[in-house]
């Protein structure tokens, strides 16, 4: 389970940071074009979320939704608690990104809000755990209302362990 929760981090760093490169480079110059990386990368992390849910369960039975959000917070965790003190800007903007278009845009249409929105873009770290997070809660099975019979009428079984399980025998 170790493996797959550093995979899964690894790879929303990489996504995060591959599609924030693409919108760093069309928020200059399309920013409504690189509005469509901000989207793509949402949609990634939500997506990476149901993808990390049906891994999971697959391999343990003992799954939760705070997993998932100490998977999203590892590859949140070098973005928050280092960034900001040595890496360049061009490097935090590449992890930030994604988002610049939206900045961008809001700065061509209202001066200065786009600038004053840039120091904030933190705040996409928690946005980006929660979207991981949400498909990750335990789906809710709808049960099947059963059917009773009447006695002697004749129900097929789907599978003959069904049969087995209950007892009965196979004529």
């Amino acid at each position: 389970m170790l493996q797959l929760r550093l995979q899964t981090a690894f790879l929303l760093l990489v996504g995060q940071v591959l599609l924030g490169g693409l919108g760093w480079f069309l928020s200059g110059r399309l920013p409504w074009v690189g509005l469509l990386t901000t989207l793509f990368l949402l949609w990634f992390a939500w997506r990476l979320g149901l993808v990390f849910r049906d891994e999971a369960e697959r391999r343990t039975r003992r799954y939760r939704a705070s997993t998932a959000a100490w998977t999203a917070f590892l590859s949140q965790a070098p973005g928050l608690l280092l960034l900001h003190y040595w890496a360049p800007d061009w490097i935090h903007s590449l992890w930030q990104g994604a988002f610049l278009p939206a900045a961008a845009l809001l700065d061509r249409y209202w001066p200065g809000t786009g600038a004053s929105l840039v120091p904030w873009l933190w705040l996409t770290a928690p946005l980006l755990i929660l979207l991981f997070t949400r498909p990750a809660r335990a789906q809710q099975t709808q049960e099947v209302p059963v059917q009773r019979r009447a006695p002697g009428e004749w129900v097929p079984a789907r599978r003959l362990a069904d049969v087995q399980k209950r007892g009965l025998k196979v004529r």
